[in-house]
């Protein structure tokens, strides 16, 4: 008779499957050994993806609702700036209004490379190695999409260390289906990676204070946090209130006082930067300035004070970001906790009131911190009701369909359809034709190998070592500009939104020093420089991403009045939807270029 292994995870001698050995294990042929070696490895996988069966489900719909048709969304806010400024890791703002140290000093002074005028460098260098891949699109948005994925892992591991497993897992799976966070980590915004280090400051705060080693591991996560974004500090405060409430005994704790120092020791160079810049310069970096109202050369408004007004504003961004069920699932979820569980809902209720606080005196950007408490209150609502099983597997049914109907309709459908606000939110990511206009760039690029070359930022490459691979290689004398091979050019449409000029023009102007100019970057006298045989000119269309109406000029359009008369064809870039976003002329006639006044008189 057959007697059950011992250790039922060895393969079987007979027929080599694991769990199906019904012999002693020293009873096994030889061919265990052999099996033993090779497949260690593979026993892992499936042993862990059968005891996280549910997370991995949880993770391959992350995945998808991440991936799906990403790199056609168009780079249309801050993301495009900072993709263009990862590229070289260049603190330059590409504006008058944001000047930087590399248009102050004329050598780059070494405090400049410890952090950026307006951000700490931590996800700018992270966004760097992806681009250095590739700058495309998808390799900017690609590190926000895998911190996206990594912030469902835990949101898991949190939660399910304060609750127990089954709230872990709905609240990776309310994380996932959350149209906002898909939203951000479907872009290039630091938002997402701003989520992932406080989850990841959350996790580790509680594993230390379980276990006391863990110290350096709080720290440690603490400081890269703080290196993120500025916005993210009103995690010091919840973790100092929560700590006073619910576990005091930490601060007689000699290792909780070692992990802050740790963490001020990795943002220390955030805080020589601003040193030295208060020495040299009479004022913080941007964020601090605003914070503390100082006089600076950056012409943004400084905190707000806690007025009605930001209270609209906050309450609209809200609404704008979330669903109206899933708003009011909230907050009953926060009335059931604070009534119910108040020891167990400081979480939310501290996190909440802190990202609030934020938001009302600060920016809303920091509104997507907002829904880490709010998927915790609702989880553990869900969690902790005692309904019978049936109807809780019913209403999480509804809820969990409704969501997934919620998020794809706002973030991966061309046209969400519906009613804003119950179908699908005003945010996701939409296409304006820049993404496919970008792809017809980098082609022309590849098969004109002699378009025009003219660096229009060669002083400020010259300021810093790290930048001088960017120079074109025939400069002799820094100070004069290059103006030979300027036989074809290319000439854009002002009225194009000004962060998709950056991301399309600005970055190959500067990284490429293409001959590429605006309409409005050609006066006449600057004309008489070079003599085009082609210019292409990019016209955009009513349906491509545009400056608003305000700001929009006339000039365009009589740039394109003899294209029209002369009966040229231009190329169509059209949209997902099939919309004419924008028409790219080929110019050769040296009649309508001679018209232009580029030619020498």
């Amino acid at each position: 008779r057959r007697v059950r292994d011992s250790n039922p995870r060895s393969p079987c001698g007979d027929c080599s499957l694991v769990n199906c050995c019904y012999r002693p294990l020293s009873q096994l042929s030889i061919r265990k050994s052999v099996y033993m070696k090779i497949t260690p490895s593979s026993i892992s996988l499936v042993s862990f993806i059968r005891r996280h069966q549910w997370l991995v489900l949880i993770l391959v719909l992350a995945t998808w609702l991440l991936f799906f048709r990403t790199s056609h969304g168009d780079l249309l806010g801050d993301d495009a700036l900072y993709s263009t400024r990862s590229i070289g890791m260049l603190d330059l703002a590409f504006t008058v209004i944001q000047p930087t140290p590399l248009q102050w000093y004329d050598a780059y002074p070494w405090w400049a490379n410890l952090s950026w005028h307006d951000h700490p460098v931590l996800l700018f260098f992270i966004q760097h190695l992806s681009l250095s891949i590739s700058p495309t699109e998808f390799f900017a948005k690609l590190p926000y999409a895998l911190m996206t994925l990594g912030s469902v892992i835990l949101m898991y591991v949190w939660t399910k260390g304060l609750f127990g497993k089954s709230i872990g897992l709905l609240a990776a799976l309310l994380f996932t289906l959350d149209a906002h966070a898909i939203y951000l980590g479907r872009t290039a915004l630091m938002e997402s990676g701003v989520m992932f280090f406080i989850l990841l400051t959350f996790c580790s705060w509680l594993a230390f204070v379980r276990e006391k080693k863990y110290w350096w591991l709080f720290g440690l996560s603490l400081g890269l946090l703080l290196e993120t974004k500025f916005t993210a500090f009103f995690v010091l405060p919840t973790l100092l209130v929560y700590t006073f409430i619910h576990a005091r005994a930490l601060f007689k704790e000699k290792r909780f006082y070692c992990a802050f120092a740790l963490a001020m020791v990795v943002f220390l160079p955030v805080i020589i930067y601003n040193g030295m810049m208060y020495a040299d310069r009479g004022h913080f970096a941007l964020q601090f300035a605003r914070l503390f109202h100082e006089s600076s050369p950056w012409q943004l408004s400084g905190v707000n004070e806690f007025t009605i007004r930001n209270v609209s504003a906050f309450a609209q961004s809200i609404g704008q970001s979330v669903s109206f069920p899933y708003l009011f699932l909230f907050v009953t979820s926060l009335l059931y906790v604070f009534a119910y569980h108040r020891r167990l809902a400081a979480w939310p209720l501290l996190g909440l009131l802190f990202v609030t606080i934020e938001d009302l005196t600060i920016s809303t950007k920091g509104l997507s911190s907002l829904f880490i408490p709010v998927i915790v209150a609702i989880a553990f609502h869900y969690g902790t009701l005692s309904w019978q099983r049936r109807y809780r597997f019913v209403t999480a049914g509804f809820l969990i369909a409704y969501l997934f109907l919620f998020t794809v309709n706002s973030n991966l459908l061309v046209s969400p359809s519906g009613r804003a606000g119950w179908w699908h939110d005003n945010g996701g990511q939409r296409n304006y034709g820049a993404a496919q206009l970008n792809q017809y760039l980098d082609t022309l690029e590849a098969t004109v190998p002699d378009l025009g070359r003219f660096d229009q930022y060669d002083v400020l490459k010259i300021r810093k070592p790290s930048l001088h691979k960017y120079l074109l290689a025939n400069i002799v004398d820094p100070d004069k500009r290059d103006v030979l091979n300027m036989k074809k050019i290319i000439v854009f449409d002002q009225n194009i939104l000004w962060f998709s000029q950056v991301w399309l023009f600005a970055r190959r102007g500067f990284y490429h020093d293409l001959a590429i100019f605006s309409t409005i970057e050609l006066p006449k006298e600057a004309r008489a420089l070079f003599s085009p045989e082609t210019v292409y000119f990019i016209r955009a269309t009513e349906f491509a991403p545009l400056d608003p109406s305000w700001k929009q000029s006339q000039s365009p359009g009589q740039w394109e009045a003899p294209l029209l008369a002369a009966g040229l064809t231009p190329v169509l870039i059209a949209r997902d939807d099939g919309g004419i976003a924008f028409k790219v002329y080929t110019i050769t006639d040296p009649a309508i270029i001679v018209g232009y006044g580029f030619l020498r008189q």
